[in-house]
């Protein structure tokens, strides 16, 4: 991975890895996990568009379509990021029929959160990321 030399007008340092430019090296480092475990995944692979997205759109950092699970990375969960999260887990639906959890949330830490709507809030259940391999792993389970 070879990060981008700092900017102070954005906070995260853009990062490349395998031809890629992620826009900060904590998504770099999941894209390395994902890899080092052998799990299929897209970056930026799909954008969502919906008048209650600030910008009209949002897009999920990784899609994992073993599972058609969602994973956002952020260094902190500050308003915007949980304000996307609850439009975009009123769209996708919190879980399949299966009850694997559709969207998640990692800090800069490496902290994972399941994402769901409960009485029409978001709702964040910490969970080891782990449990998002295992489930992109175990299909079905």
């Amino acid at each position: 991975m070879i990060p981008m030399p700092y900017n102070d007008n954005y906070r995260a340092k853009s990062t490349f890895y395998r031809g890629v430019w992620y826009d900060s090296n904590t998504e770099a480092k999941v894209a390395e996990a994902l890899d080092d475990i052998g799990i299929v995944y897209e970056y930026h692979r799909q954008c969502f568009r919906d008048k209650r997205f600030p910008w009209g759109q949002y897009t999920p950092d990784f899609h994992l379509p073993n599972t058609d699970t969602y994973v956002e990375v952020a260094g902190v969960l500050d308003q915007r990021h949980r304000g996307n999260l609850t439009t975009f887990c009123e769209i996708v639906g919190s879980c399949d029929p299966g009850n694997i959890w559709r969207v998640w949330f990692i800090d800069g830490e490496g902290n994972a959160k399941a994402c769901h709507i409960e009485n029409g809030m978001l709702r964040m259940q910490s969970a080891p990321v782990a449990n998002i391999f295992y489930a992109a792993e175990h299909p079905g389970m």
